[in-house]
Formats: C-alpha cells, sequence, structure tokens
C-alpha cells in the first residue's frame, strides 16, 4: 500500500509542477515591481484562473457559437474536463488551424479529434492527459504539438502519420520510450522531451533528418547512440542531467552543431577531442581515473609498429568505402545483420586521416580546461603512423599514451 500511495503522489506532484512554474513567472516577471498592484492583480487573477483549472469547469459546454468564423480558437485557462462535443462531434469546428488548450483538465481526447483537419497547432500544456488517441496521428497538417506538463507515459505509434510535424514538445511528463515511428517525422525541426523517464533513444529518432534542436535533460539516459552523428543539420543538443557515460566521437564532425550541454552527468569523465571548438557546457565531479572507451573498440592498438588493424577492421573499413560509393542499398542484405548497424555508422573518424573506425583503435587522452575545469579528450586513431602524427601536432598535454606505457594497451580500458 506505501508504495501504491508513493507512486500516486510522485504523479500527483509531477501534474503540479507547472503550476509552481506560472507563479515562479509571474513573480519573476520583467517591468513590474515586487509588491506593487499591477503583480499583485496579475497574481490573484492567474490564481482564480487556476483554481478553475484544478476544480475542473463543471459545465463542459461552452458555447462557442461566437467564434464559428475564427481560425484561431482560445480556450486556455477554462477547467474543462472534457473536450467540447461540438468540436469532434461536428463540422462547425472543422475550418480552425489553432486550437489552445492551456492548463484545463483534460484527461483524455477524444476520438473525434480527427475531424479537425485543418490544425496546424495543437497546444495542450498543462493538462492531465494521461494518454493520446491514435486519431491524433490522422491530423495531417499539424505542424507544432505541445502535449508538456502531462501525465503521458507513452506516445501512440500513429504519431509517425504526421508527416509536416516541426515541432513535437512532451517536457515534464513520464514518457519511458519514444516510439520507433517517430523516425518517420522527416519534417520534425524540435524535439523537446526534457524531466522524462526515458532510459534510451530508439535508433529511428535519427532519420529525423532535419533535426536541429535535441532536447533530452533530466532523463535516465545512459548514452547519446552514434547514430546521432547523421544529423548533419543538428544545431543543439541538451542532455543535462542524465547517467551518460561517454559521447560518441563523431558528434563534432558537423560544423552546424554549435552546442551541447552535458553539465550534470556524473559518470562522464571524458569528451570526444573535436568538441573542444563547440560551446560545450560540461562539469563533472567524477574522480574516476578510469578514461572508457566507445563500446565498439574490441581491440586497443599502441606505439608499436608490430601493431596491425585486425583482419575484421581492415574488412569493415573496405566495405564501409565500397557503401559509401555506391547507391545500391542491396549490398547490405547480403552481410551479416549484426554488422550492418555499424557498417552504416561507424564507431568514430580518425582524428587525422578521417579513414573510418570500427572495432579497433589506436587512442589517445588529452588535457585541457574547460570552463575553469579539468577535463580529458579523447581521440582515436586508425593506425600508429596517424597517432604518432597527432601527438606532436595537437598542442595539448598528452595523458596517454606516455614514455612509461608506450607498448601497453590497457591502460584506459
Amino acid at each position: 500500500m506505501t508504495g501504491i500511495l508513493a507512486t500516486e503522489n510522485e504523479s500527483l506532484l509531477h501534474c503540479m509542477l507547472p503550476s509552481l512554474w506560472i507563479y515562479h513567472e509571474l513573480l519573476t516577471e520583467p517591468g513590474v515591481a515586487v509588491g506593487s498592484s499591477d503583480r499583485l492583480f496579475s497574481l490573484r487573477t492567474h490564481m482564480i484562473s487556476d483554481t478553475a483549472a484544478v476544480d475542473g469547469n463543471p459545465d463542459d459546454t461552452i458555447d462557442l457559437s461566437p467564434y464559428k468564423g475564427d481560425k484561431v480558437l482560445q480556450l486556455n485557462y477554462k477547467g474543462l474536463k472534457n473536450l467540447p462535443t461540438v468540436l469532434t462531434e461536428t463540422e462547425d469546428f472543422t475550418h480552425i488551424t489553432n486550437l489552445y488548450l492551456k492548463r484545463n483538465c483534460l484527461t483524455t481526447l477524444p476520438q473525434g479529434i480527427s475531424l479537425l483537419q485543418n490544425l496546424v497547432v495543437l497546444y495542450l500544456h498543462s493538462n492531465k492527459l494521461a494518454a493520446l488517441p491514435n486519431t491524433i496521428g490522422d491530423l495531417s497538417n499539424l505542424e507544432c504539438l505541445d502535449v508538456g506538463a502531462n501525465c503521458l507515459t507513452c506516445l501512440p505509434a500513429s504519431i509517425g502519420r504526421l508527416a509536416k510535424l516541426t515541432s513535437l514538445k512532451l517536457a515534464y511528463n513520464m514518457v519511458t520510450h519514444l516510439p520507433k515511428s517517430i523516425g518517420n517525422l522527416h519534417q520534425l525541426v524540435n524535439l523537446e522531451a526534457m524531466n522524462n523517464r526515458l532510459r534510451s533513444l530508439p535508433l529511428e529518432l535519427f532519420d529525423c533528418m532535419n533535426l536541429e534542436m535535441l532536447s533530452v535533460d533530466s532523463n535516465q539516459l545512459h548514452a547519446i547512440p552514434r547514430q546521432i552523428c547523421k544529423l548533419s543539420r543538428l544545431k543543439e543538443i541538451s542532455a543535462t542531467g542524465n547517467n551518460i557515460v561517454m559521447l560518441p566521437q563523431g558528434m563534432g564532425a558537423s560544423e552546424n552543431l554549435k552546442s551541447i550541454f552535458v553539465d550534470c552527468n556524473c559518470y562522464l569523465s571524458v569528451l570526444p577531442i573535436d568538441l573542444l571548438k563547440r560551446h560545450i557546457g560540461f562539469y563533472s565531479e567524477t574522480s574516476n581515473k578510469s578514461l572508457p572507451l566507445p563500446w565498439e573498440i574490441r581491440l586497443v592498438g599502441n606505439l608499436t609498429d608490430a601493431c596491425v588493424p585486425t583482419l575484421l577492421e581492415l574488412a569493415m573499413r573496405c566495405t564501409h568505402r565500397v557503401l559509401t560509393q555506391t547507391a545500391d542499398v542491396h549490398y547490405l542484405e547480403e552481410l551479416p545483420q549484426m554488422l550492418v548497424p555499424l557498417l552504416s555508422t561507424p564507431t568514430a573518424k580518425c582524428y587525422k586521416c578521417q579513414c573510418s573506425v570500427f572495432t579497433m583503435a589506436f587512442p589517445m587522452v588529452f588535457q585541457s580546461q574547460l570552463q575553469g575545469n579539468s577535463v580529458y579528450l579523447l581521440g582515436l586513431c586508425c593506425s600508429v603512423k596517424c597517432l604518432r602524427q597527432c601527438m606532436f601536432i595537437i598542442n595539448l598535454p598528452l595523458v596517454y599514451p606516455t614514455l612509461e606505457n608506450l607498448c601497453l594497451a590497457v591502460a584506459i580500458i
């Protein structure tokens, strides 16, 4: 019983968080002095609206006839427990393009929401939605969907049918996973999924080639998949407050990626060296001196001339080179399926010659300063030759390999 009560209280607190933020915004509103009559009136007005939103409007049959000709329908702060039936059971409002329903008491949306075929913006922030109907995928003109600050635990697979969707906001929910169909949102530009319960990101997400902003702060992520390197238009990624152990080596390859925020990931102790020229938010108090390598790396090279790439590594490099030079995807069908994801997106690029690296690499670790804090930077090379050249052309203190372990290959595993 205690466990059940704890879960219910947690869900209630989760749904109350947006209210606390609204009061905070009112109290810190710029241009109004603290204690002024304007501020007190504003606060009182919103408190009355909030009371209605919490208690619920006992009469959901709001008269919408004065707004029949409007394309933008504002129903914020009405205390609605249900969507007015005139919207979802008649064709009187099928012309509306923007529907705003912020701070109501909606727990579900009717299947008839699909009648609103001209909707471009659907704003459902700060309700009590526990699920979205499958018919939401029928809103073929929808471009912006905001379901932030609700009680959602998942999204329907039909979300992938929203072919025109450019902005998806679902922050402050309890979502545990994103559907694979999200990869069908080829026009998606902005995804906000902060403060949820995501433990991983689906690889299909990185088929959204127009994605520019990705926010996944305060989740339970252990890794950012290397497939993120496919997003050539990505400008900013924010993944603070997770459990991330390491970042993909190729993240800094795109010139468009300007900002990376990965503060408060207690297990993150090393950054890819090519991120140093980006705007990075990184701070970690970890005392762990063991710097991890990408899990795909099975063998570590060293500085002896006898150390050469394995046959598997050489074969994968050659195969990848062929695949990048042909448009025929049938080659992938003839390869072992367990190798296809790795061949499609290599573990890293050699820091010196940009050759693809898969299961064997020659690592190097440098130390630098970032925002006044010491940070380790990891780079991977494809051969002894490239490693030796990088050791001298990078003007940073070298941590590995050092003189005392020139021939060792286990120093940072």
